[in-house]
């Protein structure tokens, strides 16, 4: 699609949690029309055969492997880190949840 005006917001997270699907296969066919990533880590609950949010880093999402891939094509975009665990209080788990993220990118 040749439009200025489309773009996708790249999800790993609801990819694997929502629609079942590879994340890292979805990134290379939607990689020309990422504008936009959404960082939020999670773990399968085999008990309740989803996906739960979790502390960045504490997840089964490769982020690291996502990072390399968009270093390489060039992306310039947004990152978002969206933090949803419950069992952890925001004052406390969004400062965790960007430590973790920023422990996990070390190196890249």
């Amino acid at each position: 699609m040749e439009s200025k005006h489309f773009g996708i917001i790249f999800e790993p997270y609801n990819l694997l949690e929502q629609a079942g699907l590879d994340f890292k296969k979805a990134f290379e066919i939607m990689r020309e029309h990422i504008v936009h990533v959404h960082f939020k880590d999670g773990r399968l609950d085999r008990n309740k055969r989803t996906y739960v949010p979790t502390l960045m880093g504490e997840g089964e999402i490769d982020f690291r492997w996502l990072m390399r891939r968009l270093n390489e094509i060039g992306y310039a975009g947004e990152l978002g880190l969206e933090y949803e665990v419950a069992e952890v209080p925001p004052e406390e788990g969004v400062k965790q949840f960007y430590k973790g993220f920023i422990k996990m990118m070390e190196g890249i």
